[in-house]
C-alpha cells in the first residue's frame, strides 16, 4: 500500500483538470477605441471591395473609370493606442 495514495490521486486529478484549461487572452480596450478599431477595419474592407468592383467594371467595359470615380490610395491612419 502507498502511504501517500490519496495525495498522489489528488495531485493527478488536479494535473488532469489543469491540462484542460484554455486561456483566451483579450485586449483590454475602452469602448471608444474598440469602435474606432472596428470602423477602421470596415473602411479598409469597403475600400478593397470598391477597388475590386472598379476592376470588374473596367474589365467588363474595356474602358478606364471616369475621373470622378477614381479613388485615391487610402491614407494610413495612425494607431489609436500609440498615444
Amino acid at each position: 500500500t502507498d502511504d501517500h495514495y490519496e495525495e498522489n490521486l489528488s495531485t493527478l486529478h488536479y494535473a488532469s483538470t489543469a491540462g484542460h484549461i484554455r486561456n483566451r487572452p483579450a485586449v483590454n480596450m475602452d469602448p471608444r477605441s474598440a469602435l474606432i478599431r472596428r470602423l477602421r477595419r470596415q473602411v479598409q474592407v469597403l475600400g478593397q471591395r470598391l477597388a475590386s468592383a472598379h476592376g470588374y467594371i473596367v474589365s467588363i467595359t474595356g474602358r478606364p473609370l471616369p475621373p470622378d470615380l477614381h479613388v485615391e490610395e487610402p491614407v494610413a491612419l495612425s494607431h489609436e493606442g500609440a498615444r
